[in-house]
């Protein structure tokens, strides 16, 4: 059955004092037959936990790179990956005056990036960013970031929860642009009444939003835009301190 796809994004922040838009942050893209939905973040250095000129330079840049390619969804996508590490790393020593204590430290960004093909959704990503597909209010496939405790996990898997610090940052895009190898990636099979959900993470404490929680509630939700606003009010509750960053793709059997 042929599929068509509802998209939204939503952003909030309680940062009034940066200047930031929800184009730094998320987009979503038709480009011809493909949807593509992009949620990145920056970082200006050693501890900063998000500066939006790093996010809006790579974003920039894989989008451009995405327009640059052709043929089938995932050489697409991980071309456009290759493509726009390559270009960020060239200008992330431009981006801001050399740290005088840490001076091998530059600005980097993360990114989730997911295209919908037909029937498949293929999603590739470095960071700490999580993608899921919610069918009946479950999860039906999610993505794994990359903080330390899922490193962790993979090399000591009987000691991984005992460990402290699980949702620091393990793998980021910076100056080397091979550094940790290629995105993940992977695929999922979707139909008509699946959510793919894409949520920003609250540094050092993971998704915005429960995994859990963001499929159960996509199953009631009365469109794309309305998952994604409740979905980041939940995420940046009023008394916190930081921002949220949703998008959601819907999928509706074509009319």
């Amino acid at each position: 059955m042929p599929l068509e796809c509802q998209s939204a994004t939503a952003f909030r922040t309680t940062w009034t004092e940066r200047r930031s838009e929800a184009s730094d942050v998320v987009r979503v893209i038709k480009d011809g037959g493909f949807t593509l939905a992009l949620l990145a973040a920056g970082s200006e250095g050693a501890f900063s936990t998000y500066w939006a000129p790093a996010s809006r330079l790579f974003l920039n840049m894989f989008t451009d790179a995405w327009h640059g390619t052709s043929g089938p969804a995932r050489e697409r996508l991980l071309g456009a990956f290759a493509i726009a590490r390559e270009r960020f790393a060239e200008r992330v020593p431009r981006l801001t005056e050399a740290d005088p204590i840490f001076d091998d430290v530059f600005p980097s960004a993360v990114l989730i990036a997911t295209v919908i093909e037909g029937t498949t959704a293929h999603m590739a990503w470095i960071g700490g960013h999580v993608g899921l597909v919610a069918r009946g209010g479950s999860v039906l496939v999610k993505t794994t970031p990359h903080t330390l405790f899922e490193q962790y996990r993979r090399d000591h898997p009987d000691n991984a929860d005992s460990m402290e610090f699980k949702e620091v940052i393990v793998r980021t895009m910076s100056a080397d642009p091979t550094a940790g190898g290629p995105p993940d990636y992977l695929a999922a099979e979707v139909d008509a009444g699946d959510t793919l959900i894409m949520l920003s993470r609250i540094p050092f404490h993971g998704p915005c939003v429960p995994i859990k929680d963001a499929a159960a509630m996509a199953a009631g939700a009365s469109s794309a835009s309305a998952l994604a606003e409740h979905l980041t009010h939940m995420g940046l509750p009023d008394e916190t301190s930081g921002y949220a960053a949703v998008a959601v793709l819907r999928i509706d059997a074509s009319l």
